[in-house]
């Protein structure tokens, strides 16, 4: 009986593996194309970058660190989380703001990530198609992203699917629970930021009620899920008390400033903060007062208070940041390149670190050393979307069009938006005349046809 070699039996495995990868590639990118029809993702690459770290050191330690992970932060207030196809994963901003500590978001956050290593999605689109089409994805987006409103819609053409996808979507949450539990605790965080969250959750859900919540959709807050909780708490010994991360407040300060933005309310917000808690937190009240009066206007005032606290933490990443993004907004280009040139130049900068010193260098008349500049940090930050369209604006002020023209389709076609992607290259293609640039455009569009033919069967 013939056998095919080892070596044949390995390519054909790679080469369907290499298919499910660029399938699900697809899948997720279609999913967040209809996501951000009806939601709006923060584009503070800050935010998204603490977010996407934390979510980063949960996966490592539940075994799928090697999977492409993507997070990206809502700008929702409602409380709500949810996984797409592939490792790909929302989290409103009203999360951040209600947890009290980085292991309360963190309990969120691995709970996610335990319906993708469980393959819930996956289990759950076999039930109607042997992959997610796009109709699938539709009814999906509608249920994650909309709340009742979006059920609603997405019932309008798929009534029969949206019902029993939710009846499978409660039925995986048991499961979720308990992989999530494990994942928080693999982390080093404790075990009571799941329980002490959930107790949190149910009641803003009391006293909010639901108008204020998608998430009792498909993560309904019962007493039987608080109860199971309290009951696996019960089981670890030598429980550890949650973590302090100084990170985590500066974060939900600025997410606070934002995404939530309320005059009075959030003055008073951060006023009561500033004599509570230890010294980190109130100088992160502090941090997010500072912010709040540069957002109405007093930068002066904002300024000092940047300045005394810079004084107190200076290597506070959020406070640097801070101190140049005012220099930026008041056209005060090269105070603000003399403040981030520093740690820009220092080994691996931070994405916003990046952002901002090649809008300074752009705004003081160095496109070309912009251009260099995030072409060397791009590649290590790909998850940092805002820097290819940054990339874009350098790139074209420094008459490096076809850089121009494919990082502005790159960022386009990350977010799914097929036509936009498509849009650019044909104005790439009316605008470069070399053979090499013709032939990368042309490349460039055969793969994003491909996939706008996908979408419309």
């Amino acid at each position: 009986m013939w056998c095919a070699p080892q070596s044949v039996i390995q390519t054909e495995a790679q080469s369907k593996n290499l298919f499910k990868s660029k399938q699900l590639e697809r899948e997720s990118r279609h999913f967040l194309h209809l996501i951000r029809e009806s939601i709006a993702l923060s584009e503070d690459i800050l935010i998204n970058t603490y977010v996407y770290d934390l979510a980063k050191k949960l996966a490592k330690n539940s075994n799928m660190d090697s999977d492409p992970l993507s997070y990206y932060v809502a700008v929702d207030t409602s409380i709500n989380a949810f996984a797409g196809p592939g490792a790909t994963f929302f989290i409103n901003t009203g999360i951040i703001e209600i947890a009290g500590n980085e292991g309360q978001l963190a309990s969120v956050i691995a709970h996610e990530l335990a319906h993708h290593k469980q393959n819930h999605l996956s289990r759950l689109s076999k039930n109607y198609a042997t992959t997610l089409l796009p109709s699938i994805l539709l009814v999906l987006a509608g249920i994650a992203a909309g709340g009742d409103e979006g059920i609603a819609v997405a019932a309008g053409a798929h009534a029969a699917q949206v019902e029993a996808m939710i009846d499978h979507t409660l039925s995986y949450e048991r499961e979720a629970d308990a992989v999530g539990l494990q994942i928080l605790t693999a982390s080093g965080y404790s075990p009571l930021d799941a329980r002490d969250f959930m107790i949190a959750l149910e009641q803003e859900i009391r006293e909010q009620g639901s108008l204020q919540s998608n998430i009792h959709n498909t993560h309904p807050i019962t007493p039987e899920r608080i109860a199971s909780f309290e009951a696996r708490v019960k089981r670890y010994k030598n429980i550890p008390e949650p973590q302090f991360s100084e990170d985590f407040h500066f974060a939900r300060a600025r997410v606070r400033v934002l995404f939530n933005w309320e005059p009075n309310k959030t003055y008073k917000y951060f006023e009561g903060e500033l004599t509570t808690g230890n010294e980190i937190e109130q100088a992160a009240a502090l941090y997010g007062y500072a912010l709040s009066l540069a957002k109405d206007g007093d930068v002066e005032s904002a300024r000092d208070h940047l300045r005394k606290l810079r004084t107190r933490l200076p290597d506070n990443i959020w406070l640097l940041t801070a101190a140049a993004e005012i220099e930026l907004d008041t056209h005060e280009f090269e105070a603000a390149e003399s403040l981030l040139k520093e740690t820009a130049l220092g080994a691996d900068p931070t994405g916003a670190v990046v952002e901002l010193y090649t809008r300074a260098l752009i705004r003081t008349g160095n496109p070309q050393e912009a251009n260099r500049y995030i072409r060397k940090h791009i590649q290590r930050l790909p998850d940092s979307l805002q820097l290819y369209l940054l990339q874009s604006e350098a790139a074209l002020k420094s008459e490096d069009f076809l850089t121009a023209y494919l990082t502005k389709v790159e960022y386009h076609f990350r977010l799914g938006d097929l036509e936009l992607a498509m849009s650019a290259l044909n104005d790439a293609a009316s605008r470069v005349d070399d053979f090499y640039s013709k032939e990368v455009i042309k490349e460039k569009m055969r793969t994003i046809g491909k996939e706008i033919h996908w979408r419309e069967q």
